[in-house]
């Protein structure tokens, strides 16, 4: 079962939907000339297509090959299977590195490895549930699991979702700083989700 679906995850197709929108507009508005990008968590993500027209490699990365099959075709140049915490690249490799709805892995491991990765002037872009929204939806539970319910079997998947204060320390730890942040609201079926953009640099 696809959780992106609007008819049976309405919930987690808003937030897929605002965390598109927050990205598309941050990227067509503030980065030109991108070489080489990444997305990380990249099966069933955003649709970076539109956005990373001039760079010359655009890489998905997920740790679920299932996730990476079930993709819809778009501008990648490869599709490796990985983890977000241990990425096989060389340090410097990217310009752009791309997290859509990150909260699975929102900790050390991935900043430490978007802070190796990513080139001195480049960003680092990780969008996820909002802090405030996650303890309303969740009922005070924002940081941990998310559920939800997939052809009748409960799912849980780790969200990793911090309070701002939180987030910058975590990012700071890693060696890069929260140079801008925004958020956006979607609504699918009557369902209503919140999503927050950190854009990080070093």
């Amino acid at each position: 079962m696809d959780y992106y679906d609007e008819l049976a995850h309405p919930r987690t197709a808003a937030l897929r939907r605002a965390s598109e929108a927050l990205l598309a507009g941050w990227i067509k508005g503030n980065l030109r000339q991108l070489r080489r990008v990444l997305e990380v968590g990249a099966g069933r993500g955003v649709d970076l297509s539109e956005v990373s027209g001039s760079a010359a490699v655009v890489v998905g990365l997920d740790h679920s090959m299932a996730m990476l099959h079930a993709s819809s075709p778009r501008s990648w140049t490869s599709a490796v299977h990985a983890d977000a915490g241990a990425m096989p690249f060389l340090g410097g490799s990217f310009d752009l590195i791309v997290a859509s709805l990150g909260a699975p892995f929102n900790a050390l491991p991935f900043w430490l490895e978007a802070r190796r990765l990513v080139v001195p002037a480049g960003c680092v872009l990780l969008t996820g549930p909002g802090w405030a929204w996650a303890e309303q939806d969740r009922a005070g539970t924002a940081t941990g699991i998310a559920s939800f319910d997939a052809a009748g079997s409960l799912v849980e998947v780790p969200s990793l979702v911090w309070p701002q204060a939180d987030q910058e320390r975590l990012v700071a730890e890693a060696g890069l700083r929260i140079v801008a942040q925004d958020s956006a609201s979607a609504t699918v079926g009557g369902a209503r989700a919140v999503v927050e953009l950190y854009v990080a640099t070093i």
